[in-house]
């Protein structure tokens, strides 16, 4: 009867240890799948989004795609900028007497 009490205790622990198994391999597979989504879909998630982003096929201003705003908005400043610096120059010559 121990032998038998014995056994069965033996296999229990099989059975327990089989299934701790089990369950690593569910989460390995898990983290295989996780691994391969970050690196498969989630640069083509971020092309899409450049794409909606900077060619925005609902735009009506007539302007063309976003980075071409952007590039607009960039020189209008680069323009501002220089105005600015060179008013204040003038400024700062007709004040002294000067020219």
């Amino acid at each position: 009867q121990q032998q038998q009490q014995q056994q069965q205790q033996t296999q229990q622990q099989h059975h327990i240890t089989s299934i701790q198994e089990q369950i690593r391999r569910i989460i390995l597979s898990l983290s295989d799948n996780e691994s391969f989504l970050q690196s498969n879909a989630l640069p083509c998630e971020k092309m899409l989004f450049y794409l909606e982003y900077y060619f925005d096929q609902d735009e009506d201003d007539g302007r063309g795609c976003q980075y071409e705003k952007d590039m607009i908005e960039k020189e209008r400043e680069k323009q501002d900028e220089a105005n600015n610096n060179g008013n204040s120059s003038n400024n700062s010559i007709n004040n002294s007497g000067q020219i």
